[in-house]
């Protein structure tokens, strides 16, 4: 098991709710040309966002969330996924000046940098 911090949780549950956007999306898309095996892919990544989700909790804001155990053998690469998604997001959010303010773009890279420090903890 491995504790994943309250502000990482925060990050991911963020990153979690925008990947079933991104599925669903998939799966509208693919809906009109797919045969029913064709939807193996899409539904699983729905079903292994949606295990990720019940294992930390679906809505906690952050003063009642709480560290969370999670078991990486099982969940480490949908949370790894979600979260480089976010890393990248965040990144690209910081270097945006025609539409974020500067303190947007500064929460930004804040929040890249610290996804990025969690990762990197995850590696060693």
């Amino acid at each position: 098991m491995t504790v994943i911090p309250a502000e990482i949780v925060l990050f991911l549950r963020r990153a979690l709710y925008a990947r079933f956007a991104r599925t669903a999306g998939d799966i509208d898309s693919e809906c009109s040309l797919a045969s029913p095996s064709d939807m193996t892919g899409p539904l699983a990544e729905f079903d292994r966002t949606r295990a990720l989700l019940n294992a930390i909790g679906w809505n906690k804001k952050p003063p009642q969330q709480d560290d969370v155990a999670l078991d990486l053998a099982v969940h480490g690469p949908t949370l790894i996924d979600a979260l480089e998604y976010d890393r990248d997001m965040s990144d690209w959010l910081s270097h945006q000046e025609a539409t974020e303010s500067p303190e947007g773009r500064k929460r930004a890279a804040a929040n890249a940098a610290t996804i990025e420090c969690f990762l990197s903890d995850l590696d060693t």
